[in-house]
């Protein structure tokens, strides 16, 4: 099930202020416009009592605009509820409408000595021809609002959506990991265990000893370590160094290690256990498949914002033993693409003059994300 995302009452309520500022905005150009019309024609009209007139005509919007945002968020004017909201605002544009023109012909009655015709009729008469010819400005400016409703409502569904998105790409990643942690190679840990074993029956208490100690360290930092999807290079580098070191006392001499980390990018954020796959595909690709020596090296880089992180061995190449990009692989490129999209990727390649690299390449950050 998707993550509920929980409206936020205050986005209405800035709603609502925004359009009744636009109203008042609106509303001191009208009422500015219609006393310089006015005056240019007959000067001897007061001007003050012609912009109170015009300006709480246009504030009668003002006020109204919560209820017509509030009435087009209930009542959106689309199926299935069509039959009950068009109605409702069909009703609610015309009280409003009928409300401004009470306001404007009582706030009229002192102008009415400079326009007598009008002074002859009725309150009812100047009532209904006020209301009339106002009404298809009263229905524009409905319209307005709720075509404003609509707009921000999408913004927000998108913005929820986006934050679903975000949401389980996160869980994505963090069920990635704890996988990740959970499979450290099964095969990995029953060989170490025999080669432990191996190690007590010929007697080199003090080699068993030291490779149970770094397995044990080893599982300490796989089960108890924050669940962190990024770590500094540091950290990592130092969980790839207690893997190989185990993996050196299991082959011995068939296994070398080169490492070339430059010590200025000890904290540059990388994903979380992100080169134990590569080192694993190198060992049982590369080292466990040639009985020769093999080196793995390992290197990070910094070009122009991208960090670069290379495991290299001398094993066997692709062609010779295509099984190497493997579950582990795959993996790793879904792990990237969840936590920095298109700006990550990882390659692996035929290395010069042989054997198999791998590169991964992501931005270079050294605050979290």
């Amino acid at each position: 099930m998707n993550p509920a995302v929980p409206r936020d009452p205050s986005r209405i309520r800035v709603t609502w202020w925004k359009l009744s500022a636009v109203w008042v905005a609106f509303a001191l150009f009208n009422a500015t416009q219609v006393v310089l019309s006015v005056k240019a024609e007959m000067p001897e009209v007061p001007g003050t009592p012609l912009f109170i007139r015009a300006f709480l005509g246009w504030m009668i919007w003002a006020m109204a605009t919560p209820l017509v945002v509030e009435l087009g968020r209930r009542y959106p004017l689309r199926r299935p509820g069509l039959a009950v909201a068009l109605p409702l605002h069909l009703a609610t544009w015309i009280c409003i409408a009928a409300t401004r023109a009470v306001l404007l012909v009582v706030l009229a009655t002192e102008l009415l000595k400079y326009w007598p015709n009008e002074g002859k009729s009725t309150f009812l008469e100047r009532l209904g021809g006020q209301f009339l010819a106002q009404l298809h400005m009263d229905l524009l400016a409905y319209v307005g609002v709720m075509i404003f409703c609509a707009w921000r409502e999408s913004q927000q569904r998108l913005q929820e959506r986006d934050v679903r998105e975000a949401q389980l790409e996160t869980q994505l990643s963090q069920a990635q990991l704890r996988a990740l942690r959970a499979q450290l190679n099964p095969h990995f840990l029953f060989n170490t265990l025999n080669g432990i074993s191996a190690l007590v029956r010929d007697g080199n208490q003090t080699c068993a000893i030291r490779m149970l100690v770094g397995l044990s360290d080893l599982l300490r930092y796989v089960i108890d370590s924050p669940p962190d999807l990024e770590v500094e290079l540091d950290e990592e580098i130092r969980f790839a160094k207690q893997y190989l070191d185990i993996q050196q006392m299991r082959y011995g001499e068939r296994l070398g290690v080169n490492w070339s980390v430059p010590g200025e990018l000890g904290g540059a954020r990388v994903p979380s256990l992100i080169l134990q796959p590569l080192l694993e595909n190198a060992i049982q690709y590369g080292v466990a498949a040639r009985n020769a020596a093999v080196n793995i090296r390992v290197s990070a880089a910094e070009s122009s914002g991208v960090l670069r992180l290379t495991v290299n061995n001398d094993g066997p190449s692709l062609q010779e033993n295509p099984r190497r990009a493997g579950v582990g692989i795959a993996n790793t490129r879904q792990r990237l693409a969840t936590l920095y999209g298109e700006r990550a990727g990882l390659d692996v390649h035929d290395a010069t003059p042989s054997g198999v690299e791998a590169v991964i390449h992501l931005p270079l950050r050294e605050e979290p994300a």
